[in-house]
């Protein structure tokens, strides 16, 4: 059963980023994250908001600036994110499956792939 709230060390650890860096996300970016007696206690919606930024960030190197053009223009990195995320998961399990076959490959196709 997935949680409802989560604290700021679960989603740092989620999201392998400083609780210094979610807190100043939230700041440039206004999220509007719940609190109680100071705490901040994240939603799914929160974390998926919150790794678009990441992705947009960290993934496609753009700035601060340039990401909040896009979210002004109404672009969706979610999108491109979701299927970074797709394809990589489609791919080990492509490989998983290889193992499991023992295929060997040859010395090209092994440069290429690995």
């Amino acid at each position: 059963m997935e949680k409802i709230y989560y604290s700021i060390s679960e989603v740092a650890e989620i999201l392998k980023e400083e609780k210094s860096t979610l807190r100043f996300w939230e700041d440039e970016f206004g999220l509007k994250i719940k609190r109680r007696n100071n705490i901040r206690y994240y939603i799914q919606k929160d974390i998926d908001e919150i790794k678009d930024i990441q992705f947009a960030l960290r993934t496609e190197k753009l700035t601060i600036e340039g990401f909040k053009k896009q979210r002004k223009l109404g672009k969706n990195p979610n999108k491109k994110r979701n299927l970074t995320e797709i394809l990589t998961g489609i791919r080990q399990e492509l490989v998983e499956m290889r193992k499991n076959l023992n295929y060997q490959p040859t010395f090209v196709e092994s440069v290429v792939i690995e």
